[in-house]
């Protein structure tokens, strides 16, 4: 009897409550729906326009959720396959690979970068970008086929379905850039890493805890648009990038990490060519750069040479002779016992000693020196 009581008096609070309802729909003019389904109350039969619609805007997200997943995995399998096609010497198809991978993601984003802009205008490169910039002197470019220890961060890297996509455009753009240095295509280059370096700053300065790689990226990336500058001609603005690199080598990695020492050995270096006026600072980052060194990689490993050899020449510039022949023949030893006789860099040093034995009036071995330095050049050069 409870129970029939209870139920009666439920089913007509109910009852109550619908015909409140009701009346307050009637007042809305929405009588005639059922809002739990979209329904129309007096046409069951006919399917409401909002719930197809909605079924449409559904299957429609459903279609770029899928779309989104087959996109990132074609991005992620374009830049593989180009890392794959440089360590095979193809660079062109390699090139176009890394350019297939760009165009295919930022056509997918175009939507959502004209929704909502990146917003980097905080994030900017400290100096003016030359839309063609101009081609290296002949002195630089020479220049660079002796190690200064500028050229670092080469290594191209492997994309994986499941690394964040925010990283994945810098990551592409610095694949692409790295395949046209090789090709000797400096200005594709140079805007490849300007645009990933500006999307790598913005995507760590809007990180609480930056990942090692988008810190190792950004490190990389500075890297190379600083030697890039260098080739060009443009020391200024390489030096720029160069203490970007420094800067936040020290802020995310620690000062005794070899990307540090490398900032540090490159500064050096454009201290050196800039001006015999910044000779003292180049010293002193040299040493700095070769404290490391030392400490993480021992003192017999090439890179310590590449320092060494560098402190012997700015030593050369400041007429201080005796000092850069101790830094010379113990770069000498490094080099020839880690790359060889043969090798251009340690023909180099000979000839870097050999010039300041010359100097100092020590002709017999100096001219033994040029003599190990005429050797190789002929190899490596086709000198008559």
């Amino acid at each position: 009897m409870k129970t029939t009581r209870l139920s009666a008096t439920s089913s007509s609070s109910n009852t109550n409550a619908s015909l409140k309802s009701r009346r307050r729909s009637d007042k809305l003019g929405l009588s005639d729906r059922t809002i739990a389904d979209g329904i129309p109350s007096n046409h069951s039969g006919v399917v409401d326009p909002l719930r197809k619609r909605r079924a449409m805007v559904g299957a429609a997200a459903s279609v770029f959720f899928d779309g989104k997943k087959w996109t990132h995995r074609r991005v992620v399998e374009l830049n593989n396959r180009g890392v794959h096609l440089v360590g095979s010497g193809d660079l062109a198809a390699a090139s176009a690979a890394f350019q297939q991978a760009i165009d295919l993601r930022q056509l997918h984003q175009q939507q959502k970068m004209r929704e909502q802009p990146l917003g980097v205008s905080a994030c900017h490169l400290p100096y003016k970008v030359a839309v063609a910039p101009p081609p290296p002197s002949s002195y630089i470019y020479q220049r660079a086929n002796f190690d200064e220890g500028m050229g670092a961060f080469h290594d191209l890297d492997i994309l994986q379905i499941e690394d964040p996509l925010d990283l994945v455009e810098p990551i592409l753009l610095y694949n692409a850039g790295q395949a046209r240095c090789r090709m000797d295509h400096f200005e594709g280059a140079f805007l490849c890493f300007e645009e990933a370096a500006v999307a790598a700053l913005h995507l760590i300065s809007n990180s609480r805890c930056p990942s090692d790689r988008a810190n190792g990226l950004v490190i990389a990336l500075l890297h190379n648009l600083g030697y890039l500058h260098y080739r060009m001609g443009r020391i200024q603005e390489s030096i720029s990038c160069y203490t970007m690199a420094l800067h936040h080598s020290r802020a995310l990695c620690g000062p005794q990490r070899l990307s540090t020492a490398t900032a540090l050995n490159c500064l050096g270096v454009l201290c050196y060519h800039n001006s015999s006026d910044d000779s003292s600072r180049a010293i002193g980052l040299f040493q700095e750069a070769l404290r490391i060194q030392v400490s993480l990689l021992g003192p017999d490993h090439a890179s310590v040479a590449t320092t060494l050899n560098n402190l012997g020449r700015v030593h050369v510039q400041r007429d201080e002779f005796d000092d850069a022949l101790r830094y010379y023949e113990e770069a000498l030893t490094i080099r020839k016992a880690r790359l060889g006789p043969d090798s251009i860099d340690y023909a180099a040093t000979a000839f870097n000693a050999g010039q300041s034995l010359h100097q100092k009036g020590a002709l017999d071995r100096a001219l033994e020196l040029y003599g190990e330095f005429l050797r190789v050049a002929r190899k490596k050069f086709a000198i008559d």
